[in-house]
């Protein structure tokens, strides 16, 4: 569908100010935050323009198979002679910074968990973008509304162990204090099999933890080391959970995933990256763009999910909730 999109608009594409814009995901089409961060782009800059896709699929191929991929990439950069580039996520950023670095084309980064510093970001002079932090602090406030009240709490918050995974727990480890983010305990586990995620889920009530903040599950892979659905990931875990589980980002939310969250929204942070590109492409130069970090969170849940642990949404947050039943 999105191959035939990008064709029509390349048929219909008459204007005069008409840029080619490469979009590189570090992820796929079917996968929900490239799908809704590619229709925030869309949606943003219009159909005037020309948009060439690639994806790098590195959450489900094999980490010895992202070079080649990254390979790949550059090479529908060397044929497109995109006006600009924007890179979806952490392993985009990752494979094709250094190459892109050393070329004039503007490039706007977007999903980019690992520091700047990480990539020399700040002294590339062609480089601007969105950075994308999971609202840990914010998460644990509305739990803190949802659930019982209690003195003092233990959450587990829970990754996969894929590039985006380990920089979000680098941040979140940077912004508790001894473990804790207040009165809540905050542990962090990052696994690889999912007989281990399945274990830590199982027993997360047996451990005293009051709830499960799910952050991405989509590079799991079984004994064998064969990758699993990311949907059966979630699925079985809001099957077997032992106590609530939320989440980090919309595309987690639903009656067969986590309960809900205030969690970041990938059409947004597309139309962010959208309105960055459309500065550049009217004259702005990437370096006097000060790169932005997406904190406009939104409340979503799950009607059956919240039914599910009984508990009750207050009249404050009540008015912002987007439902999804």
């Amino acid at each position: 569908m999105r191959v035939l999109l990008a064709v029509l608009l390349c048929m219909t594409c008459c204007y005069a100010n008409a840029a080619k814009i490469l979009i590189v995901e570090s992820y796929h089409s079917e996968y929900s935050w490239d799908s809704r961060y590619y229709q925030g782009i869309i949606d943003t800059l219009g159909d005037e323009h020309v948009y060439h896709t690639f994806q790098m699929d590195t959450k489900r191929l094999p980490v010895s198979e992202h070079a080649a991929r990254a390979d790949s990439a550059w090479e529908t950069y060397l044929e497109v002679k995109p006006d600009i580039v924007i890179l979806g996520d952490d392993n985009a950023v990752k494979y094709l910074h250094e190459r892109l670095r050393k070329t004039t084309t503007p490039v706007v980064f977007l999903g980019l968990n690992t520091a700047s510093r990480e990539y020399n970001l700040n002294q590339a002079k062609n480089f601007t973008g969105i950075f994308e932090r999971p609202l840990l602090k914010r998460s644990i406030v509305l739990a803190q509304q949802l659930l019982p009240k209690k003195s003092n709490r233990k959450v587990l918050v829970l990754f996969d162990s894929g590039t985006t995974s380990k920089a979000s727990i680098d941040y979140i480890r940077q912004i508790r204090t001894n473990n804790f983010i207040g009165n809540t305990q905050v542990d962090i586990r990052s696994v690889d099999k999912f007989e281990d995620w399945q274990q830590r889920i199982l027993t997360a009530s047996d451990r005293k933890y009051d709830a499960v903040f799910v952050g991405l599950y989509h590079t799991i892979k079984d004994k064998n080391g064969n990758h699993i659905s990311d949907t059966d990931v979630l699925r079985w875990t809001q099957k077997n959970a032992t106590v609530p589980h939320f989440g980090f980002w919309s595309f987690s939310i639903s009656p067969q995933g986590n309960i809900g969250g205030y969690v970041l929204d990938g059409y947004v942070h597309g139309v962010t990256a959208a309105a960055i590109a459309r500065k550049i492409l009217q004259g702005t130069p990437p370096n006097r763009i000060f790169p932005k970090t997406d904190s406009t969170g939104r409340y979503i849940m799950s009607r059956s999910g919240i039914k599910k642990w009984r508990l009750v949404v207050p009249d404050n947050i009540l008015t912002r909730v987007i439902w999804v039943d």
